[in-house]
């Protein structure tokens, strides 16, 4: 398990199903369902992801930035990464999403991220995509939000 950073737990599906395993079970997919085929393919297909919990009452300063990068390979690649993104009450941090492409080959991105915002919590969120013209991207972003918190994207 990756080590918390100032209390924030930033670590992947894997490392937390093998240590806390009732956090992935109680917020896995419970908020974008199967909404649509997309999601539901990128559901089916979830091998691994990233988890960012921001504890109670905890700001955090410096942004927190998800890379992906389709890289060199063949033609035709498809990733479906998966982000599960959990803020305490009284939290406050920023996230970045990027994706980039360093070559020329075509791929397909399937992505699908959950956020959970406690009371009064406050996320600016940001996503940048900067893959070659060969790329197809699709995302959905689903967000719970409970009293007072405050989704900026």
């Amino acid at each position: 398990m990756q080590p918390e950073t100032d209390g924030v737990l930033i670590d992947n599906f894997e490392n937390i199903l093998a240590n806390d395993q009732q956090l992935i079970l109680d917020h896995f997919s419970k908020y974008s369902g199967l909404r649509n085929g997309f999601v539901a393919l990128n559901t089916a297909f979830t091998r691994d992801g990233v988890v960012i919990a921001v504890p109670e009452g905890l700001s955090i300063e410096n942004p927190v930035h998800i890379l992906n990068i389709n890289g060199e390979g063949s033609d035709n690649i498809i990733s479906q990464p998966r982000n599960l993104v959990i803020l305490g009450r009284n939290s406050n941090a920023k996230l970045i999403e990027s994706y980039h492409s360093i070559s020329s080959s075509s791929n397909f991105s399937n992505v699908v991220t959950e956020i959970v915002m406690e009371e009064n919590s406050y996320l600016e969120h940001y996503k940048i995509q900067d893959e070659n013209t060969n790329s197809f991207h699709i995302n959905w972003t689903q967000v719970e939000q409970k009293g007072g918190s405050n989704f900026t994207t």
